[in-house]
C-alpha cells in the first residue's frame, strides 16, 4: 500500500465569501450613540450595498435606520437648544450683522429682494425701416471712423553697414 501525501496547508475555498450577518441591536445602539449610518455599518464590516439589499427584504431594518439618528437628536436637542438660543441672542445683542441677517431669513422668514438698476438707452435697429436702418448704419460707421486714429509708421531704410 502507498501512503497518501498530507498537505500541511488547507485548500483555499473558492467562490464568493459568505455574507456577514447584520446585528440589528448593535446597529441600533451605534446609530443612537450618534454615529452616521456609514460609520455604524463599517464597525460591523458590512457594506452599504449589502444593507440596501437587506432593507428591501426587511421593513424593520428600514425603520431602525430611520429612527436611530432621530433618537440621538431628540435626546440631545432638549439639552443643547437653550444654550444655542442664548448664544444666538448674545450675538444679536453684540450687533453681529451675520447673526441678525440669519435670524431675519431663517427665523422670521424675511426674503431679501434683488434690485437691478439699468441705465442707458437701448436702440433696436430692427424696428426701423430698411432705408432708415441703412442710414443709421452709415451714421454709426462715420462716428466709428472719426474715433479711429490712423498712425502711419514709416520704415526708414538706413544702411548701417557702410562704415563712416
Amino acid at each position: 500500500m502507498t501512503k497518501k501525501k498530507t498537505d500541511p496547508t488547507p485548500k483555499r475555498k473558492r467562490g464568493r465569501p459568505p455574507y456577514k450577518s447584520l446585528d440589528k441591536n448593535k446597529l441600533k445602539k451605534d446609530l443612537e450613540s450618534g454615529l452616521s449610518q456609514h460609520e455604524a455599518l463599517k464597525l460591523q464590516g458590512i457594506g452599504y450595498d449589502r444593507v440596501n439589499d437587506l432593507a428591501k427584504k426587511d421593513a424593520d431594518l428600514v425603520q431602525l435606520i430611520k429612527e436611530g439618528p432621530e433618537e440621538y437628536r431628540n435626546r440631545f436637542s432638549e439639552a443643547i437648544k437653550p444654550m444655542i438660543v442664548s448664544a444666538y441672542r448674545q450675538k444679536v445683542m453684540d450687533g453681529d450683522v451675520a447673526a441678525i441677517l440669519y435670524g431675519m431669513k431663517a427665523i422670521v422668514g424675511f426674503k431679501e429682494g434683488i434690485k437691478h438698476e439699468v441705465s442707458g438707452e437701448i436702440q433696436h435697429i430692427h424696428t426701423l425701416s430698411p432705408e432708415d436702418r441703412a442710414k443709421r448704419i452709415a451714421q454709426l460707421r462715420q462716428e466709428l471712423e472719426a474715433q479711429v486714429v490712423d498712425v502711419a509708421i514709416e520704415s526708414e531704410n538706413k544702411d548701417d553697414t557702410s562704415g563712416a
